[in-house]
């Protein structure tokens, strides 16, 4: 029996004249752990049909595509009143509001389908909508969009979720000031999602894998969802504020070091302060081409200034595979003193990371049950390394120079000053800031099983160079699964 939900897909494509139908729970098998060739071509599948045709009112393949057929729909009523002559009727939702409250958006499988559809039929109790990339029609015309330049209002809807709807609908593929920025996005959205097998974390994701493999501008490999040229950017997600990474959340079959090993949403800091900004916009990668040793310029700096590894550094004795979990570098390590209790000020269980002397340098978000049963001081390794860029210099009221935009955003930064002495004394620590090179590091907290196999706990970042050198780091040999 194929169910409604099919049937009447199929009628409707009868009725618009197209004579083929891909439907996923046919062309794809429906098992467990199973992984079809097709999965791996999602992107071309969705993005070179005529349409995608959405159910968005309903929950199962049993449930009618509504409007197809006589009887299907079940509208609200709409409510009439008249004021001072006028006649006045509520719309129906928008497609905002139906996209919000379905089904279809909070599943996991579905975020390709809206990312790389040309033209989307949604189908809902009230009305059908129809949407591409230039505009939108609809059976109330209240919501149509008359022209492709009206699109950023969306059906004259200016929220701020109307805003966060059309940028999943439309997969955004860069960002001027971090690359890195679109794609890792695009996964915290989804990781929002749900799944009816965890397991298909990255089937469900192939579309878009397929999307970075194949960009012919910014196409890279991927593995286990972590584009290799962003790849110390990518090592560095978190859960979300307000989700515990509670070794439970693990996903089994997937290495700790991919956010694609953790049941629940993630974030990455897309949003880097200017004084911790790289020339590039993000962290170096240690990944780089498939070879035997891969170096990037900081890499190459830090050792020859202080003859060993501080930043990781992938030494392998044959290319790298994309699919073998687990990572082999040298980088360097120190244990560092963590807190035993959290310290409540967040809301949630982080602990402070103290250096010899009791000064923090940082926190750690973990579980409380796993910190009870670890030593005083835990293993943290270095896996990404940034060179930051020179600050923006002070300024002082008393000039007439800088002003409009300039003096805005330096009273917002806390750079502009109304007393001489006290811009005098910023002016002595900007230009000593920038007389010499200055990087952060990347810190990733790992335990190891008796295999030596380490396994990440939790990252914290912009730790400074200066500070990771107090703790007397040693070099070692990383096998991180």
């Amino acid at each position: 029996i194929l169910g409604d939900t099919i049937t009447d897909a199929m009628k409707f494509c009868r009725q618009i004249d197209l004579r083929f139908l891909w439907v996923d729970q046919l062309c794809i098998p429906q098992r467990p752990g199973s992984v079809d060739p097709e999965i791996h071509h999602m992107a071309s599948i969705y993005s070179g049909a005529t349409c995608t045709l959405v159910a968005l009112s309903g929950t199962t393949f049993a449930d009618p595509l509504s409007g197809v057929r006589p009887g299907t729909r079940h509208p609200e009523s709409q409510h009439q009143a008249i004021v001072d002559g006028l006649r006045l009727m509520i719309c129906y939702p928008s497609l905002f509001t139906e996209i919000e409250s379905s089904v279809w958006f909070s599943r996991g499988w579905t975020f390709q389908e809206a990312a790389f559809s040309k033209r989307v039929f949604f189908f809902t109790t009230s009305q059908t909508f129809f949407l591409c990339r230039e505009t939108m029609y609809c059976e109330e015309s209240v919501w149509e969009v008359p022209d492709g330049d009206s699109m950023a209002a969306w059906a004259n809807t200016k929220t701020i979720e109307a805003e966060r709807i059309k940028d999943l609908i439309i997969l955004h593929t860069s960002n001027e000031s971090y690359p890195e920025g679109g794609y890792y996005r695009s996964v915290e959205e989804y990781t929002k999602r749900t799944l009816g097998y965890p397991q298909d974390i990255l089937n469900a994701w192939a579309a878009v894998i397929q999307w970075m493999e194949e960009d012919k501008k910014r196409g890279s490999t991927c593995s286990f969802g972590l584009p290799l040229d962003q790849f110390g950017f990518g090592l560095g997600w978190q859960p979300l504020h307000g989700h515990n990474p509670d070794p439970v959340n693990q996903r089994a079959g997937f290495p700790s070091w991919s956010w694609s090993s953790f049941q629940g949403p993630v974030e990455w800091c897309l949003e880097v302060p200017y004084s911790t900004r790289t020339s590039g916009g993000g962290r170096e990668s240690f990944w780089g081409r498939p070879g035997i040793v891969q170096e990037t310029d900081i890499d190459i700096t830090l050792r020859e200034r202080y003859d060993r590894y501080l930043s990781p550094v992938r030494i392998s004795q044959s290319p790298f595979a994309p699919q073998n979990p687990i990572l082999e570098f040298k980088t360097s390590a120190a244990h560092i003193t963590v807190a035993r209790k959290p310290d409540g000020r967040t809301g949630l269980p982080t602990f402070d990371i103290t250096e010899t002397d009791g000064y923090s340098i940082g926190s750690l978000q973990c579980d409380p049950g796993w910190r009870d049963k670890q030593p005083d001081r835990l293993e943290f390794i270095v896996f990404a390394t940034a060179k930051l860029t020179d600050p923006q210099p002070p300024q002082y009221s008393g000039y007439p120079a800088g002003c409009g935009t300039s003096r805005y955003n330096a009273k917002m930064s806390g750079r502009l000053f109304s007393d001489q002495y006290s811009y005098e004394v910023a002016v002595s620590r900007w230009q000593d800031l920038c007389s010499k090179e200055r990087f952060v590091l990347d810190l990733m907290c790992i335990s190891r099983g008796s295999d030596g196999l380490a396994r990440r706990v939790q990252v914290c970042h912009g730790i400074s160079l200066d500070q990771w050198l107090t703790l007397e780091p040693r070099e070692v040999f990383v096998r991180l699964g």
